[in-house]
C-alpha cells in the first residue's frame, strides 16, 4: 500500500518512512545473512554495496555478530553496516529490553534449526517440533509488543513436495519432514493471527543457497554455494531452490510496498525480488 505522499504503509495506515528500522531475528544464519545483505544494499543503484541503505538494519542472534570465517570483503563492507545485538530470543525479558532499544518498525524472522538425525527418532520428534517453533513464536510476540507494524517470516524447508519418486521414498521423506512442517505451520498461523495477512509476508523457501558454506565445515555445500552458475545447475535438480539474497530481495519488496502480504513460495520468491517486477498477489 502507499500513502498519498508515496511512502509505504501497512494495515493500520501508519507510514513507514525511510530509513525504516528493521530487525532481523536470526541474522547470522544462512538465510539471515542473505536478508541482511539485501537490506543493506537496497539503496545501491547497481545492486552492489556502495549505495546508502534505505533501512536502518539491526540483527539479533545469540552471538551478537556475524559467524566467523566470512570473506573479508563482506566483513569490511556491507556487514559492517548492520547493528548487532546479542540476545537469546527465548529469554523474554532480555528480548523485550533489546527491542525496546531498537524500536523496530518491521521484523524479519529468519531462523530455523534442521535436526536431520533427531527427526528420525520417535523419542526426539517432540523436541524437534518445539525447537523449530518456540523461538519464532517468542519473536512474534515480542515484535508485536515492541510496536512493529510489519513482519516477514521465512518458513519452508520443503513447502511443496520436492522431486522424489512415489512410494517408500516419498513416504519416508514426508515422515522425516513432518516435525518441521508442523512447526512451520504453527508459526505461520501465529504470524497471520498476530499481524494479519496484509501486514505480514510468509516466505516458504525450500532449498536455500547462502553464505554459510564459506564458514566452517561444508556439510551443506550445494545449498551454500553463492556461484550463480552453480545455483542454476542446482535449480535444474531442485526447481524451487532459491538464494538467501533472493529471499532478502522479496523482504525488501514487501517492506517497500511493492509486494503484497500473504504467502509466497517457489518461483514467486524470485519474482517478488526481481527488479521492476509487477506486484505479485500471493496466497491469502
Amino acid at each position: 500500500m502507499s500513502s498519498p505522499d508515496g511512502s509505504s504503509t501497512r494495515a493500520n495506515d501508519t507510514p513507514l518512512t525511510p530509513p525504516q528500522r528493521v530487525v532481523v531475528v536470526g541474522g547470522n544464519g544462512t538465510v539471515g545473512l542473505g536478508v541482511l545483505e539485501a537490506l543493506i544494499t537496497s539503496g545501491s543503484n547497481a545492486g552492489g554495496s556502495s549505495g546508502a541503505s534505505e533501512f536502518a538494519v539491526h540483527a539479533i542472534c545469540r552471538r551478537g555478530g556475524p559467524p566467523r570465517g566470512l570473506p573479508q570483503a563482506a566483513v569490511q563492507d556491507w556487514l559492517q553496516r548492520v547493528t548487532w545485538h546479542a540476545c537469546d530470543v527465548q529469554d523474554t525479558p532480555a528480548l523485550t529490553r533489546c527491542l525496546a532499544a531498537i524500536e523496530p518498525q518491521a521484523g524479519i524472522i529468519a531462523m530455523g534449526r534442521l535436526q536431520p538425525v533427531n527427526q528420525l527418532l520417535p523419542g526426539r520428534r517432540a523436541a524437534v517440533l518445539r525447537d523449530a517453533s518456540e523461538p519464532a513464536l517468542c519473536a512474534i510476540e515480542a515484535l508485536s509488543a515492541a510496536g512493529a507494524t510489519a513482519l516477514v517470516y521465512v518458513s519452508g524447508l520443503f513447502p511443496e513436495p520436492p522431486p522424489a519418486p512415489p512410494g517408500i521414498v516419498r513416504r519416508g521423506l514426508d515422515l522425516w519432514l513432518q516435525p518441521q512442517q508442523r512447526a512451520k505451520a504453527a508459526v505461520e498461523a501465529r504470524v497471520q493471527a498476530q499481524f494479519g495477512p496484509a501486514a505480514s509476508l510468509i516466505i516458504r523457501a525450500g532449498l536455500v543457497c547462502g553464505w554459510n558454506a564459506l564458514c566452517g565445515v561444508r556439510i551443506w555445500t550445494p545449498p551454500g554455494t553463492r556461484d550463480p552458475a552453480r545455483q542454476r545447475w542446482l535449480r535444474r535438480l531442485v526447481p524451487h531452490a532459491v538464494s538467501a539474497v533472493d529471499i532478502g530481495s522479496a523482504c525488501v519488496a514487501f517492506l517497500r510496498g511493492g509486494q503484497s502480504g500473504g504467502i509466497i513460495a517457489g518461483a514467486a520468491i524470485l519474482d517478488a525480488g526481481a527488479p521492476d517486477a509487477a506486484p505479485h498477489e500471493p496466497q491469502p
